[in-house]
């Protein structure tokens, strides 16, 4: 296995971890949660894995401790990394530091789960080196939302097979009936996820449809004003 394989391997899981959003394991108690925190954290460590093997033994120019020094001199990476200090910091120092930190099965987002964040973060500015890896990336979430919008509209219609399971809710016979009735959910099980996940995904449409037309600033400004 040369370096080559082993970065496109690491970069590959990367991606992979996007479609953590879409998956659900109906045969759970938290059908909704379990399965993504799970898949994405095995992603993300076997991607670290892979980039310290490739650096380890194959990285004989030291380009990624170029590009961490590099990256490391940004002021969103350092204050990125100030918060994930003060995260693990609040962890230790709580009342219940074990909850804190692992937090449990029905949330899963303790400080253990921002560290794989923060890494997913870091392997974000190492793997994706150009424009072009990036658009991939808004590509693959595009896809991740599209089915994630997919799962939610058949699983409102009460579409029961082996990988959608219907919402514990009881609608109204009519189909307009069963889309309406209720706040849409997704594939993520929570109203309140939806809206601001989709939002970014808007987001990465205008950007991969008019990022040539507009200017870096203008372009800034109406990204801003859409999250806003």
């Amino acid at each position: 296995m040369n370096a080559h394989i082993i970065l496109k391997i690491a970069k590959f899981l990367i991606y992979a971890s996007i479609f953590s959003v879409v998956l659900v394991l109906p045969s759970t108690f938290f059908p909704f949660i379990g399965i993504k925190y799970y898949f994405f954290r095995v992603a993300i460590e076997l991607a670290l894995i892979f980039v310290l093997v490739h650096w380890g033994f194959f990285d004989k120019a030291n380009h990624i401790w170029a590009r961490l020094k590099k990256i490391a001199a940004s002021p969103i990476f350092i204050a990125v990394s100030i918060f994930v200090l003060m995260s693990l910091l609040a962890s230790i120092f709580a009342v219940d530091s074990s909850s804190a930190f692992w937090s449990n099965f029905e949330r899963g987002d303790g400080t253990f789960q921002l560290l794989h964040y923060y890494i997913f973060f870091i392997l974000l500015l190492v793997l994706l080196k150009d424009r072009e890896d990036w658009k991939w990336a808004m590509r693959l979430s595009l896809v991740a939302a599209a089915l994630l919008i997919l799962y939610g509209v058949f699983a409102q219609l009460g579409w029961d097979s082996r990988l959608i399971s219907p919402y514990r809710t009881e609608f109204p016979p009519t189909t307009w009936g069963k889309i309406t009735s209720a706040r849409f959910q997704g594939s993520l099980g929570n109203p309140s996820y939806v809206a601001p996940y989709l939002m970014f995904s808007l987001f990465y449409v205008l950007y991969l449809w008019f990022h040539r037309a507009l200017k870096p600033k203008a372009f800034v400004a109406a990204g801003s004003i859409l999250l806003s």
